[in-house]
């Protein structure tokens, strides 16, 4: 499924992607939809990639939160939209579990910390 990802050098930070199935889906300051014939449009920006990424504290702690409802997500990193996606294809997963991810790599420190989840009705 869709994986909102952060990273050390800010390349993935602020991104939206499917990594096994369809690739990127959303670059940071993208507004994105997905037609339901998978076609991705970038139909606007929320924002410069760049000046985004200065909203990032890198090496403390900084709040990460998604909202997903039907195929809407939306990315915010310290309460400022990275990314906006409307997904309309009929491939993409419409349920699955939330998980916490920590790539392979040089030794690192991950803390999560107030993991709260909201159910839409």
């Amino acid at each position: 499924g869709c994986q909102a990802d952060f990273s050390a050098d800010g390349r993935w930070t602020g991104v939206i992607m499917e990594y096994t199935l369809r690739g990127i889906l959303a670059e940071r300051g993208q507004k994105v939809v997905i037609g339901k014939d998978g076609k991705i449009n970038v139909v606007g920006s929320v924002g410069d990639p760049a000046e985004l990424l200065k909203h990032v504290k890198p090496k403390q702690r900084n709040d990460y939160a998604f909202s997903a409802r039907g195929g809407r997500i939306i990315l915010r990193i310290n309460g400022v939209v990275m990314c906006d996606l409307e997904d309309n294809d009929p491939r993409r997963i419409l349920s699955g579990k939330l998980a916490l991810q920590v790539h392979q790599g040089p030794d690192m420190l991950v803390q999560f910390k107030d993991i709260r989840i909201r159910e839409f009705k």
